[in-house]
């Protein structure tokens, strides 16, 4: 093997990895699914868009404490809604499953947290931007 046929073989490894990666590769999905594989049924398809909350909102939280509370006493099938400037700072955990039936719902409209760890099945999280956090 030439050093050439080396760099091209190489190259074209290269140059079909990073079109797998940059297309999004959907491995066992088709490309219009909503939903991903592991979804709960009858779960909302995933969003990153903010809106206003949804009228369903078992609390809304605009502070750390009332988030940390509200997520500490999660039912499945309640839905925790987080808004405002009041949550830049928080770091949030949800430890309580939801089902597949009934899911729990974490909502937001835009606010922004700075993490949130989910140690939970069957939890869906829209309209929330992460920031400077690790979790």
């Amino acid at each position: 093997m030439t050093i050439r046929h080396g760099i091209t073989r190489w190259l074209g490894t290269s140059v079909i990895g990073l079109v797998l990666v940059l297309s999004g590769c959907t491995a066992g999905q088709p490309v219009d699914s909503p939903l991903p594989d592991n979804a709960p049924p009858g779960a909302p398809p995933p969003s990153n868009q903010a809106g206003p909350l949804p009228p369903g909102c078992a609390s809304t939280a605009t502070k750390t404490e009332q988030a940390a509370t509200a997520l500490a006493q999660v039912q499945p099938g309640t839905t925790v809604c987080l808004s405002g400037d009041g949550l830049r700072d928080a770091e949030l955990e949800v430890t309580s499953s939801g089902t597949p039936q009934q899911p729990i719902t974490i909502v937001g409209d835009g606010a922004t947290i700075r993490s949130l760890r989910v140690k939970a099945d069957y939890v869906v999280i829209q309209g929330l931007t992460l920031k400077d956090g690790d979790g």
